[in-house]
């Protein structure tokens, strides 16, 4: 839904820039095809995939699992990056765990660069990694093989906690298992399995105010219970990779959330393009399939007629989320992405399996309109690390742009969204960093006329957690001074305005004022510490004060309301609590 148009995409600079790396990779005759491809456009998921497969033949390159559970190694290189010692990419994540050690690699040549904490913190990384590094690490609880072309790694995961809020207590457990393996320089796939329990008489069951991932409940005595299933299969070479996989997207700079894609709804099945042609251009593109929660009646029915009572079964009405996102770097302190995101739902359609495309229009040019009109996004980021151990970044999310509106100073039917940021690191010591951040949403971002085509997956937000019309200023202290440990002092103020019915916004919207009432604010103060004192075992714990009013009566659970003390303590394995 964007009523701003414009051509973004297709760049002349990327097809330049993929056909001329084509012609060190592939023969002539398949350059050909490939070229004759990209010029006139792949109108299918199977022309797409036997496009990607014919370009991968005979390449070489390390192999792709993506990292996404532990949060560490992504500051630990993110700070390096911000110094300037290394180029670490962070507007897409994850990243691949090969990528990780290469640039592990790349710090142990720069040692004297880096202070005491960090080289032990590189040491430590280098062993964790071994099996990317083709060696056996030997840790405990972690069985790795390695045969010739083939690796592999299994690893249990486990996990207890308990926590307070007032004199509401609860419990929580987890138990799963990983799995990575590689074979040849092409191929990886991995799969995760975690079942949670959450317990007792302080649970957040549906977590719309949290930051932390909604998830499809199952219910139990005194408490929930969900399980998250991830897996990926992929395909790289040298400059690029497709994947197949169920996982989570974080799109855009945001420490305490992103605006275009993040980890607030529970992972999807999609497929996804990584290109990089050359050093200062990376391309990403995902099509992922959604559950809309909207029941479709046409297919529904009961079965066991023959019982005494016969159960309805009934199906979801299908949808889809298509994005793709530009990343162009300069130089090694700018960086500058745009990109745009599509929600549809029905038939899939062939179109959107085009990578370098504004999705938004297709639905004019196909003469759609009304009948299959989506939701469409378009967003800008930018991050400039200078001065050195400085860095400056934002984003900015575009639902809904009406020129005309804004010249006759109708602000209120524009829906945007932006973050800006700043983070600073060794800042007067070593190793202690600052960041502040706010993030505003305007009322209706992420929303649509259609329930179907919101900017949602299992009724939880694909941006930015905190929604619409509303938002979230962060200020954190972060300190390490053994490795390992890492200790944080963070401050937040999130304001959460009214949500009324989305027919007011299409038919003559009002000029209601950002945040207008129920208003829900949430003042806090929040000392955490999370320590690694061996491969794979982590120590959490946390105290939080807070202080949270709601106008709007059930929105928020009883238990969170009025001055809380917060307490959480945590013990895992294989994975961080």
């Amino acid at each position: 839904m964007f009523l701003f148009y414009t051509n973004l995409f297709i760049p002349k600079l990327l097809f330049h820039s993929v056909t001329q790396s084509l012609s060190h990779f592939v023969p002539p005759s398949l350059n050909l095809f490939v070229t004759r491809s990209l010029r006139h456009g792949v109108t299918s998921s199977l022309s797409l995939s036997v496009f990607i497969l014919l370009l991968t033949s005979g390449l070489a390159s390390a192999q792709v699992i993506y990292e996404t559970d532990d949060f560490r190694i992504y500051n630990y290189l993110t700070r390096l990056d911000q110094k300037q010692i290394i180029e670490f990419t962070t507007e897409v994540k994850p990243v691949s765990k090969i990528y990780i050690t290469q640039k592990l690699a790349e710090l142990n040549s720069k040692k004297n660069l880096l202070n005491d904490l960090e080289r032990n913190e590189l040491a430590w990384y280098l062993r964790k990694y071994s099996l990317e590094r083709n060696l056996n690490g030997h840790i405990l609880g972690e069985w790795n093989y390695i045969e010739k072309e083939f690796k592999t790694r299994i690893l249990p995961i486990a996990g207890y906690g308990i926590s307070a809020v007032g004199d509401k207590t609860g419990f929580t457990k987890k138990v799963g298992l990983h799995f990575d393996a590689y074979y040849s320089d092409n191929f990886g796939v991995s799969f995760e399995y975690l079942d949670t329990g959450e317990f007792g008489d302080n649970v957040d069951k549906r977590k719309y105010n949290s930051p932390r991932t909604g998830h499809f409940l199952k219910g139990a005595p005194d408490g929930i219970e969900f399980s998250d299933v991830r897996g990926q299969v992929n395909y790289n070479w040298s400059w690029g990779s497709i994947s197949l996989k169920k996982d989570y997207n974080e799109w855009g700079h945001g420490k305490y959330g992103q605006l275009i894609l993040s980890n607030k709804a529970s992972s999807y099945p999609q497929i996804e393009l990584r290109l990089q042609p050359t050093k200062w251009i990376s391309f990403y593109y995902m099509h992922g399939w959604l559950n809309s929660l909207v029941k479709d009646s046409s297919k529904s029915f009961y079965y066991g007629s023959s019982n005494i009572q016969p159960r309805l079964f009934e199906e979801y009405k299908s949808k889809y989320i298509v994005a793709n996102y530009l990343s162009i770097k300069p130089n090694n302190w700018l960086n500058f992405s745009l990109g745009n995101s599509f929600v549809y739902s029905g038939d899939l359609r062939p179109e959107m399996f085009l990578p370098f495309m504004y999705y938004k229009v297709m639905d004019h040019n196909t003469g759609r309109g009304d009948i299959g009109d989506g939701n469409g996004m378009i967003y800008f980021d930018v991050a400039l690390k200078y001065p050195k151990n400085f860095k400056f970044y934002s984003t900015l999310l575009i639902d809904v742009l009406e020129i005309r509106d804004l010249l006759h100073g109708k602000a209120y039917t524009s829906w945007l969204g932006y973050t800006v940021g700043v983070s600073m690191v060794d800042l007067g010591i070593d190793n202690l960093d600052l960041t502040v951040e706010y993030t505003k949403t305007n009322p209706w971002l992420y929303e649509n006329k259609y329930d179907i085509t919101n900017y949602k997956h299992l009724n939880y937000s694909l941006g930015h957690w905190i929604g619409q019309n509303a938002d979230l200023l962060s200020i954190e202290w972060d300190y390490s001074f053994i490795r390992g440990l890492h200790i944080s002092l963070l401050g937040q103020v999130f304001r959460k305005g009214g949500l009324k019915d989305i027919y007011i916004a299409y038919h003559d919207p009002p000029d209601l004022p950002f945040l207008f009432s129920p208003k829900r604010i949430d003042k806090s103060f929040t000392f955490k510490f999370d320590y690694e004192p061996y491969y794979n075992i982590y120590l959490q714990g946390e105290y939080r004060y807070s202080d949270i009013t709601d106008e709007e009566a059930g929105r928020t659970q009883d238990f969170l309301l009025g001055i809380k003390n917060s307490f959480s303590i945590a013990l895992s394995y294989g994975i961080p609590y």
